[in-house]
C-alpha cells in the first residue's frame, strides 16, 4: 500500500444509452426498453407507428440573435419554422422553469434540462410542417412535451414519467 499512495488512479465512468438506430421509438416502448434492463421490449409500441425525429437545442439556438427576439432573416435551414411569440416565456408555456423566452434559455443555459425541453416543444411545434427544420411525425406533441416536464405524462399503459426520463427520451430522439 505504501507504493500505491503515489501512484495516480482514476476511475471511469460509463453511462449505457441505448440507441434505437434511427427507428421511431414512443415514449411508452422507450420506457420499457429502460426498465427492462437494457432488453429492448417493445411490447407497448402501437402496431404501425411511425414517427421522426426532432431538432437538437444547438439547432433551435441559431434562430436567436438575442435572448428573447429571433434572428431576422432567420437562417436558411429555419425557413419557415414556427416558434411562440417571443413574449412567451418558458414559465408560461410549461407552468413552471425560468421566467425567461425560448430564445434565453437555449442560449445560455445550453445542456439544461429546460434547454432540452425547449427543443422538445419547438419540435413538435414544427412536425409535418413545411419549414427549414425538416421534421415529419415528431412521436410528441407540445402538450405532450409540457406534461413530460411537469411530471404528468402517462404513456399507453400508465406509468407516469419523470422530468429526467422525459429528458433522456428527448435526448434521444433529437438530431
Amino acid at each position: 500500500m505504501a507504493g500505491a499512495a503515489g501512484a495516480a488512479t482514476g476511475v471511469v465512468l460509463m453511462r449505457n444509452r441505448p440507441v434505437y438506430g434511427g427507428s421511431c421509438v414512443v415514449p411508452s416502448a422507450f420506457l420499457s426498453a429502460q426498465t427492462a434492463g437494457g432488453i429492448n421490449n417493445l411490447s407497448h409500441q402501437p402496431l404501425g407507428v411511425s414517427c421522426g425525429t426532432g431538432r437538437s437545442p444547438g439547432y433551435w439556438k441559431q434562430a436567436y440573435t438575442s435572448n428573447a427576439a429571433l434572428a431576422s432573416p432567420q437562417p436558411s435551414n429555419h425557413y419557415n419554422n414556427s416558434y411562440p411569440d417571443a413574449s412567451l416565456t418558458f414559465a408560461a408555456l410549461f407552468g413552471a422553469g425560468p421566467n425567461q423566452p425560448l430564445g434565453y434559455v437555449l442560449k445560455n443555459m445550453p445542456g439544461s434540462t429546460e434547454s432540452q425541453y425547449a427543443a422538445g416543444y419547438l419540435n413538435a411545434l414544427n412536425s409535418n410542417r413545411s419549414s427549414g427544420a425538416n421534421i415529419s411525425n415528431y412521436p410528441l406533441t407540445t402538450s405532450q412535451v409540457v406534461a413530460l416536464y411537469n411530471g404528468t405524462y402517462k404513456d399507453g399503459s400508465g406509468e407516469r414519467w419523470t422530468v429526467s426520463q422525459g429528458e433522456t427520451y428527448l435526448i434521444q430522439i433529437a438530431t
